[in-house]
């Protein structure tokens, strides 16, 4: 539904930009969420195609739905983050990442739950590639892709 609204925002119906979109989804997800769990967006004005614009809404939401249910203990403040940056070359990189508790004590998380089955899904219908990042606190997921795939 916000993936449809900002769309019909877009000034040609075919684009979305990828700030308002990663923002709104946000900001929905927020008003669900406790006071101690909270989003920081650092995403600039990117125009993508309406394709990734729908595939990064499932990884946004999936993201923040698996740091909801592992990285973030009963009552635990965290922050959930998406940051963004375009290279010279065009591509654009897409970073989720969590200061929760990281993969300790689940060895298997990278390897496939159902949500990260389901971010790997999206990414590849992008051709993005999907990385997975052990920051010294929390878990991130990295994507790198064309923004005009479509």
């Amino acid at each position: 539904s916000s993936l449809h609204d900002t769309m019909q925002q877009s000034h040609d119906g075919r684009t979305v930009n990828l700030r308002v979109l990663v923002s709104d989804l946000c900001d929905l997800m927020a008003r669900a969420l406790t006071e101690h769990i909270r989003f920081a967006v650092d995403v600039p004005e990117i125009e993508v195609t309406a394709r990734v614009a729908t595939s990064l809404a499932v990884i946004v939401n999936e993201f923040a739905s698996n740091a909801l249910k592992h990285a973030f203990a009963e009552g635990q403040s965290g922050t959930i983050s998406y940051t963004c940056t375009r290279g010279t070359d065009g591509m654009v990189t897409f970073t989720c990442a969590d200061n929760g508790r990281g993969l300790t004590g689940r060895p298997d998380a990278p390897k496939g739950g159902m949500g990260h089955v389901a971010m790997q899904a999206s990414a590849s219908q992008i051709g993005a590639t999907l990385t997975v990042a052990t920051p010294p606190a929390g878990y991130a997921i990295t994507l790198e892709f064309d923004p005009s795939a479509g």
